[in-house]
């Protein structure tokens, strides 16, 4: 592909505009009328998060089938790499066309299809791409254009704050950097960002849940996240910091990141194992194990697999953070919350239930109900809430809660 064809100047040119301008046939696209190759109809709704913002500049070929996009930015490494993506003929295979990423000069990542829409949607030819340079170039800080007028600079790191000044930060704090969350097992997009003191949140925008679960939910996930942090507060469940936060115009939650700890499936506790050794029951934070899964059982939380909870050490104890909690109070009427690894790691101990964690519950329900519906809890959503709860109460044992229910490593 020579340089010397139409050019446009450097852009600011969104990852997430790139694709859909190539599924809508936009300029660049490789849009063929002639044989109706054209992706996505103009127009269309794209419905997508956005992305990493980097300064483009566009190459297209004289017949507008190939294209390229080019970009210099600054990698983890601290070094400047010359990054591009490009869509072109497949080489050794006529007929069909490789998508490829190039890190200073090197290609380091292909597909091939058949046709220009080869990915089934922009998720997937966005992750390709960034991940592809996440791979060989680390998590890319920010590009090399200089800092427009006026932004903000990164500042000092601060003394830790307390909850409710971590709150308000998070809503209103700048955010100078972002990182796309590729590989981290989840089907919702979110973000990595730097806010302006250096330190780090998760951004969860509307635009990037999941549509088939935010029909099933009849709810935005990101109203979740906030109503979990939200009743974990008063039932002592430990939640990181969230906040509803709106961002250039879009919906989200914004969660504290947790420096402290790791994910379980990350610090050797997964699928199939046995809690034993380091997470024995006489190692963890009882109480902080208990007030987890209950607030999983009331709350009919089903996605508390091993990358949804971090370990860290808690005064000598391995203790659980809780994370990810678009699912919670649904309106599921099957207890959803036995599928959580907490819950069933409870049935493992299989104590008695404390009656001060039922008391719990059950003394601070009005404000439980009050938060939820805040964000959004439906009336259907509050009364299968109350029957988990019913059964909690009347449950002596954990594996009260669903006899019989397997724990996976039985």
């Amino acid at each position: 592909m020579s340089e010397t064809g139409s050019t446009d100047p450097v852009i600011a040119m969104n990852l997430l505009e790139y694709v859909d301008s190539l599924q809508a046939g936009g300029t660049g696209s490789g849009c063929n009328p002639a044989v109706g190759r054209c992706g996505r109809k103009p127009g269309g709704k794209g419905g997508h998060a956005r992305s990493l913002v980097l300064p483009w500049k566009r190459y297209n070929d004289p017949n507008g089938v190939q294209n390229k996009f080019t970009a210099h930015v600054k990698g983890a490494d601290g070094a400047d790499h010359r990054i591009v993506l490009r869509r072109e003929d497949h080489p050794a295979e006529p007929g069909k066309f490789r998508w490829s990423a190039e890190v200073d000069g090197q290609i380091v990542n292909t597909k091939s299809g058949a046709d220009a829409k080869y990915f089934k949607n922009a998720l997937a030819a966005r992750n390709f791409m960034e991940n592809s340079l996440d791979k060989y170039i680390g998590s890319i800080v920010r590009p090399l254009a200089p800092a427009a007028p006026g932004a903000a600079q990164v500042r000092e790191p601060v003394a830790p704050k307390d909850r409710t000044e971590k709150e308000t930060y998070l809503s209103e704090a700048s955010i100078i950097g972002s990182k796309l969350m590729g590989g981290e097992g989840g089907i919702n997009t979110s973000y990595k960002v730097t806010l302006e003191d250096g330190s780090h949140a998760l951004w969860k925008p509307k635009s990037g849940e999941d549509r088939g679960l935010v029909r099933s939910m009849g709810r935005s996930l990101w109203r979740g996240e906030v109503m979990a942090y939200d009743v974990g507060k008063i039932v002592g469940a430990d939640v990181p910091e969230t906040v509803a936060r709106t961002e250039k115009g879009e919906k989200g939650s914004i969660q504290n990141w947790s420096e402290e700890g790791v994910r379980a499936d990350t610090a050797g506790w997964g699928w199939g194992q046995k809690p034993e050794g380091k997470f024995s029951w006489d190692k963890m934070d009882q109480d902080n194990m208990r007030s987890g899964a209950a607030f999983d059982w009331v709350s009919g939380n089903p996605d508390r697999h091993y990358g949804n909870f971090l370990i860290y050490d808690k005064e000598g104890k391995k203790a659980v953070k809780l994370i990810d909690h678009g699912q919670v109070f649904n309106r599921s009427s099957s207890a959803p919350g036995r599928n959580s690894q907490l819950v069933k790691y409870m049935m493992h101990v299989n104590e008695t239930i404390p009656q001060s964690l039922k008391s719990t519950w059950t003394d601070k329900w009005p404000d439980v109900e009050k938060a939820a519906r805040k964000m959004g809890a439906t009336d259907k959503d509050i009364l299968e809430t109350k029957k988990r709860l019913e059964i909690f109460q009347k449950a002596t044992r954990w594996k009260d809660l669903a006899p019989g229910h397997p724990l996976g490593w039985d």
